[in-house]
């Protein structure tokens, strides 16, 4: 290799990025789109160097907060620790926060509008891609509206939470990033791709869903049995290890694999790394029953017959978004949830037209960025 190939790449600009970076499929899918999108940028996130999620994305550099430096600065003194981060943020031309669920209403809100508050303080802020709640108080969400007035952008991928800010000349509506995704409407096989998730582990806020967790288990059982019975191939898949979908899946599999061949029953696990292999797996599934929001919204993108399995909102208002009628769907917080339907005639599948015009609209998410960084 010669000294010009190994020099490091001239980047344009800078970029401070937030994300949630637990090795969840959808968010890390959420990086790689942005990250690729312009490549002559240089972004930071913080990160675990040893983290090889986005080896393949070479303009994304993680910076470390459990590194040696970082105990050092808080044994000598813990505001060292708030410098060390603030000289990293501020190299960057802008931040950016890309991310769904990230204005949840928890107890501890005050200090997290105050966290909000500093950040567009200390330079231009981007929010893209996110909804709004779980709220419960009218405090919370006028604590935020004030924030959001303050920030360059701030674009949801829902109406519902467009609307509760819409006087907001920073905040804009546009369908979620991951409809722009780059999924293919390949050759369907007579395959069931299902997202799963741990209700005692997922949360949003004060709510829970353990008290779903027995009616959510039988009831997927069930609905698995039905399509392996059909003679459908069925792959139950984790999107977030750190969220309990690997043990979800694991107890589906072992509840069925004896009654059923083993060579139609399988698990496909998300490690951080097989984005590709994830994809795939789902572009070539005829239906896709989703418990995991992005499950749907890729499912969708692919062509595929999807059954949404509801349990937020976020979904609901998403599904009302892009659907003049009902879609059909389970949605298990429901006292008696449907659960006796069959994938085989209960599904939503959109229109290829449907689906390029969301797409490009999907990519609105970007617009005020570009006018930043593609000057």
């Amino acid at each position: 290799m010669n000294q010009e190939e190994e020099k490091e790449p001239v980047f344009m600009k800078k970029i401070f990025l937030y994300a949630y970076n637990e090795g969840n499929l959808g968010d890390d899918l959420f990086v790689e789109t942005i990250t690729n999108r312009y490549k002559e940028i240089r972004f930071y996130i913080w990160g675990d160097r040893n983290n090889h999620n986005f080896d393949r994305q070479k303009n994304l550099r993680q910076i470390s907060e459990r590194s040696k430096l970082i105990d050092i600065l808080y044994r000598i003194r813990p505001s060292f620790v708030a410098k060390y981060k603030n000289y990293w943020i501020q190299r960057c031309a802008a931040s950016v926060y890309i991310g769904g669920s990230i204005f949840i209403e928890y107890p501890t809100w005050k200090n997290i509008v105050n966290w909000w508050k500093y950040q567009v303080e200390c330079q231009k802020f981007y929010v893209l891609g996110a909804n709004f709640g779980p709220y419960h108080t009218e405090e919370y969400r006028i604590a935020m509206g004030e924030v959001f007035s303050r920030m360059e952008d701030v674009c949801f991928r829902d109406r519902y939470s467009y609307k509760l800010f819409e006087d907001s000349g920073s905040v804009r509506y546009s369908p979620d990033i991951l409809f722009g995704c780059e999924v293919k409407a390949k050759q369907k096989e007579n395959k069931v791709f299902v997202s799963v998730i741990d209700c005692l582990k997922k949360s949003e806020g004060k709510s829970t869903l353990k008290e779903y967790d027995e009616s959510y288990k039988s009831g997927m059982t069930d609905l698995l049995k039905r399509c392996l019975e059909k003679g459908c191939d069925v792959v139950i898949a984790s999107f977030c290890q750190a969220e309990g979908d690997e043990e979800a899946a694991e107890y589906f599999y072992q509840k069925l694999k004896t009654e059923y061949e083993p060579e139609k029953l399988r698990t496909l696990k998300y490690n951080g790394t097989n984005r590709q292999e994830m994809l795939e797996e789902l572009e070539t599934s005829e239906y896709v029953i989703g418990t995991r929001f992005h499950s749907v919204i890729l499912g969708l993108s692919a062509g595929c017959k999807v059954l949404p399995i509801v349990y937020s909102d976020k979904t609901k208002y998403v599904l009302e978004d892009i659907a003049a009628s009902d879609i059909p769907c389970i949605d298990f917080r429901k006292e008696q949830a449907e659960w006796r339907k069959d994938i085989q005639e209960h599904y939503f599948m959109m229109d290829t037209s449907d689906i390029e015009r969301i797409r490009r609209e999907s990519q609105e998410h970007f617009s005020r960025l570009d006018q930043l960084l593609r000057k």
